[in-house]
């Protein structure tokens, strides 16, 4: 080994997996440094299987876990039990600060190895899991806002931060509801409204901007302020369905990442009043073949894609409808259950199925046939997908905030 070069040597380490890699470091000066190159660890997250996100809850585990799961993306025959690996779960102290109980946990985001995680009664989390790291996003609540939604966790390009973007509420000291007409209900009203960006290693949450106002009362729980998992295009996130403005303007909400800035896109136009309507139709945005499509599941079975074949024009052609033969897992326990969530995983093939539904079905939309299917018992689904990642990042080294719940990483 001493007389390979160093792109031999990388050419080799690269297709090990982290963990060896990391162990590797430890052989000699030669090894760290080429283990530890950019170019090394941009290609070994590339060459990382693709996996989804699940999250095991008690009763089934002790307490809140985040699990990793192999997709058979190349398996032609189902795959009934594919299996779990454990990253992270998450303990709380009880009243006595004595006795460990589980603690809630939950899965926002997943970006380049890393995690967004929403302990409930914490702030915003980022890990990496692979390394074993993770770090407190600045506060939002209760100052400077009563509560606080996420909107989607990107890359900001020219500074290379990541940073995640957030819906939040603030109490205003005066209303006067005759200047808004009097519509709204007191707990929406009396709310200011701004999009905050909350950076991995910053101390303080950056005000960006006024956001929409619900045009419909809003309640307590604050569902109205809710938003889709963005998709990730062109260096821009892209909302469908579930966004302030949807209702009004029949639009899908993008964000440039770069200039931070709002905008309206189309959607198909047989998807313009559907949108609203998730009862019947649930729509995905996914991203296939370098085009931003979306996934429009309606009822049990059918499936339509449509694809942004014209990106500036914000022009929308009907790529295939399909229908999307039932499971055949477990007597087909997942055949009343309409599909709600999908995940592109490569080569012409999305992921269908429902976060509480045991059975997920991959299904290839170039030859029009289920390829495989996935039983997944006790598990949440997420529907995120994850490459494990050792690049470094300084904001792991930033001091933590005294209310980070205790994270505890699987060995």
């Amino acid at each position: 080994m001493d007389a390979l070069c160093d792109d031999a040597l990388a050419g080799i380490l690269v297709r090990l997996p982290s963990a060896s890699v990391l162990r590797c470091r430890a052989v000699c000066r030669s090894w760290r440094r080429v283990t530890t190159d950019p170019w090394f660890l941009r290609d070994h997250a590339a060459r990382r299987p693709l996996e989804m996100i699940t999250l095991t809850a008690p009763p089934c585990t002790s307490t809140w876990a985040v699990n990793t799961v192999s997709l058979p993306v190349d398996n032609p025959r189902p795959t009934e039990s594919p299996p779990l690996s454990p990253l992270l779960h998450r303990k709380q102290l009880a009243g006595d600060g004595r006795t460990w109980m589980p603690g809630l946990i939950n899965v926002l985001y997943s970006l380049d190895g890393l995690l967004v995680l929403f302990p409930w009664n914490g702030p915003f989390i980022v890990c990496n899991p692979v390394t074993r790291q993770w770090t407190d996003l600045p506060a939002l609540n209760p100052e400077p806002c009563f509560k606080a939604f996420p909107c989607g966790f990107y890359l900001h390009g020219p500074s290379g931060e990541y940073r995640l973007l957030c819906h939040g509420l603030g109490e205003e000291e005066e209303e006067d509801e005759a200047a808004r007409g009097g519509t709204g209900s007191t707990w929406d009203r009396n709310r200011k409204r701004h999009y905050y960006i909350l950076t991995a290693g910053g101390t303080l949450p950056r005000r960006l901007g006024v956001a929409p106002c619900c045009p419909t009362p809003t309640h307590p729980s604050g569902r109205a302020a809710e938003y889709d998992v963005p998709m990730a295009h062109r260096g821009i996130l892209h909302w469908f369905a579930l966004h302030r403005e949807a209702s009004t303007t029949a639009k899908m909400l993008a964000f440039d990442t770069v200039s931070e800035t709002f905008r309206l896109m189309s959607r198909p136009p047989e998807l313009q009043q559907a949108a609203g309507n998730t009862t019947t139709t649930r729509q995905q945005l996914l991203e296939l073949d370098g085009e931003l499509v979306v996934a429009a599941m309606q009822g049990v079975a059918s499936l339509a894609i449509w694809a942004l074949r014209d990106y500036k024009a914000e022009v929308w052609t009907l790529r295939c409808r399909v229908e999307v033969p039932p499971s055949t897992l477990y007597g087909g326990i997942s055949n009343n259950v309409m599909p709600t969530m999908a995940l592109a995983v490569g080569a012409g093939a999305i992921l269908i199925g429902d976060r509480y539904c045991d059975v997920a079905r991959l299904y290839d939309l170039k030859e029009k046939r289920m390829r495989s299917q996935i039983y997944l018992g006790g598990q949440y689904l997420t529907f995120l997908a994850f490459r494990g990642s050792i690049m470094p990042h300084a904001f792991f080294d930033s001091p933590r905030s005294s209310e980070v719940p205790h994270i505890k990483f699987f060995d």
